[in-house]
């Protein structure tokens, strides 16, 4: 009697045909799901605008400030509507800083139906065994123990509740370069100083989202009315930093001078004076996640560059590459650029814009650095509360409308 079942060979057969299918779908389905992700994140910015509006009209026109401290605003010109709201103070001390509040997203927690019985925030720290956060003894009796739990999520898990809208999701699959140098793995989301070693700092509502200082003020109550606001500023951009490098409150920083606290270490790719705030290294601020960069190389620092150079390049190379000028120290003259394809030794690929400008490649980070964020597209929120996805050459070509 005749076999019906499969042979070796055509069951072998069968599966390899399987796997070559695997193969062709499975960038496809990356694809895809990096455009669902870019959909949802221009989709909570425009939550968060919204936020940002019904806040303003809550507060004689102003936007949430980036702190929250009692002193900045006791007596002040106008009362935020939760610096004097009454709550059971579940935790005494801590409580009484309010630092889930110290920073503009926290400011709009009262619109979320939460019912935290307090403001404080745990002082966290890595847990090289877990790979998560480190817990307090109290957090095994009481998991919202200084909120513990929240802030985890925010950090680790995309979001706590509705508060999701304050993580983009692409960040919590994005590993912190950072971080990485440190030796542990945290997903591209702002939470002030928390490393591996120290718990102190921590302040404000963990986001994936960062506002502008000139706009959410820092640390007092000097923000601005929403109707002041230019319509071309960048009112929020995704990214992520830190309380020691850019200060604690979620912002960007676009003013004058050559250090992380200005366009510097915003725009530049490179910081004045050879710091460490380029494309190359750890301690940038933006978040450019919302496309399909793998390797990046990036060029040394030369001179012969102007802000037309700049502008004429990433109007030319826009997604391929991108060009910024020293910001922080403009009378240089000098700047880099990046490719996110190989531009050759001599960058002979953009010959077309460099006219005679002599290259060479500094820097290369492979698919597996880490760094794939920083070059590429991002969302942004501008201050006519509208949405637009931005390469990152187009960042740096508007940079001075963007700062107003």
């Amino acid at each position: 009697m005749k076999s019906k079942g499969f042979s070796l060979i055509e069951i072998l057969t069968v599966i390899i045909v399987i796997l070559v299918l695997i193969t062709l779908f499975v960038p496809s389905f990356h694809r895809i799901r990096t455009k669902a992700n870019t959909a949802i994140c221009a989709n909570q910015m425009k939550q968060i605008g919204t936020l940002l509006s019904i806040y303003s009209l809550d507060n004689n026109g102003y936007l949430p400030f980036s702190g929250g401290y009692r002193q900045y605003f006791a007596g002040g010109s106008y009362k935020d509507i939760w610096s004097y709201r009454d709550i059971p103070q579940k935790i005494s001390g801590w409580d009484n800083r309010n630092l889930l509040y110290h920073s503009w997203p926290g400011h709009l927690l009262p619109y979320f139906d939460l019912n935290l019985e307090t403001y404080s925030r745990a002082g966290i720290s890595y847990n090289e065994s877990t790979g998560k956060l480190r817990k307090p003894t109290k957090v095994n009796d009481d998991p919202m123990y200084h909120n513990f739990i929240l802030v985890e999520e925010m950090l680790y898990e995309g979001g706590h509740g509705p508060l999701k809208v304050f993580v983009c999701p692409e960040a919590v699959s994005t590993p912190d370069a950072r971080a990485l140098t440190q030796g542990f793995d945290r997903p591209r989301v702002s939470s002030s100083s928390m490393d591996k070693y120290s718990s102190t700092n921590e302040v404000g509502l963990p986001s994936s989202y960062l506002g502008h200082k000139d706009i959410f003020g820092s640390n007092s109550k000097n923000s601005m009315k929403l109707e002041d606001i230019s319509t071309e500023s960048l009112l929020i951009a995704e990214g992520s930093n830190y309380g020691t490098i850019y200060g604690p409150n979620q912002t960007f920083h676009t003013g004058p001078g050559s250090n992380a606290y200005s366009a510097a270490g915003t725009f530049a790719m490179r910081g004045a004076y050879g710091s460490s705030n380029y494309i190359g290294g750890t301690t940038v601020l933006f978040s450019y996640m919302h496309d399909n960069t793998k390797e990046i190389w990036v060029s040394d620092f030369v001179g012969g560059y102007s802000s037309a150079f700049v502008n004429r390049f990433n109007k030319a190379y826009n997604p391929m590459a991108a060009a910024a000028k020293d910001w922080g120290a403009p009378e240089h003259g000098k700047g880099l650029l990046a490719s996110s394809q190989y531009p050759r030794e001599d960058w002979s690929l953009y010959k077309s814009i460099l006219q005679g400008r002599n290259y060479k490649i500094d820097k290369f980070h492979s698919e597996d650095s880490g760094k794939n964020y920083f070059f590429g597209n991002m969302n942004i929120l501008r201050g006519d509360l509208s949405i637009s996805k931005k390469h990152i050459g187009w960042i740096y070509e508007n940079k001075i409308n963007l700062s107003r």
